[in-house]
C-alpha cells in the first residue's frame, strides 16, 4: 500500500503505442512528456528550448542511445518541473533533436511530445508506476 502522506499520485495517459504520457510545467510553460523507464536521461526537444526558457549549462554532451551511435546533446541548467498537484522538483534536461521520435508518433496518429522523463527523474522522485490504474506516484 502506498502511503498518501509520502507520495502524490497523478494520472497517466496511455497512448496508442502503449507508452504513457503526462502533462508537466517547466518555466511556466505546459508540455507533454513521455514516461520512458528505459531512457537514462530526461530530454526536451531542442526546438522547444526557448519556449521552456531553458538556459544552457554545457554544449556538445555525448550521450549513448539504444540505437547505434552517439548523440550530441546540450545540458540545461537546473530548472523546476511542476505537475498539477503542485509537486515540484529541481532537475536538468538534455536538449536533443526529437524530430525522429515525433515523426514516428505523428505517422502513427499519436500526439507529439515535448520531451521524455527518463530514469534520472524516475529514480530521483522514487516513482512508482501502477500500470493497472494508469497512475504514477512520486515521493514528496
Amino acid at each position: 500500500m502506498i502511503d498518501k502522506n509520502k507520495y502524490v499520485s497523478m494520472r497517466l495517459k496511455k497512448i496508442k503505442s502503449a507508452h504513457y504520457i503526462i502533462e508537466a510545467t517547466i518555466s511556466d510553460k505546459r508540455g507533454t512528456f513521455l514516461i520512458d523507464t528505459g531512457a537514462s536521461n530526461s530530454c526536451i526537444d531542442e526546438l522547444k528550448q526557448k519556449g521552456f526558457n531553458l538556459k544552457v549549462k554545457e554544449e556538445n554532451v555525448k550521450v549513448t542511445v539504444a540505437s547505434p551511435g552517439i548523440l550530441n546533446a546540450i545540458l540545461t541548467k537546473n530548472c523546476f518541473i511542476k505537475f498539477k498537484s503542485n509537486y515540484k522538483k529541481r532537475m536538468f534536461f538534455l536538449l536533443i533533436d526529437m524530430s525522429p521520435i515525433n515523426t514516428s508518433l505523428k505517422e502513427n496518429e499519436i500526439q507529439e511530445i515535448d520531451g521524455i522523463l527518463g530514469a534520472d527523474f524516475l529514480s530521483k522522485t522514487k516513482a512508482i508506476i501502477d500500470y493497472g490504474k494508469n497512475k504514477i506516484y512520486l515521493k514528496l
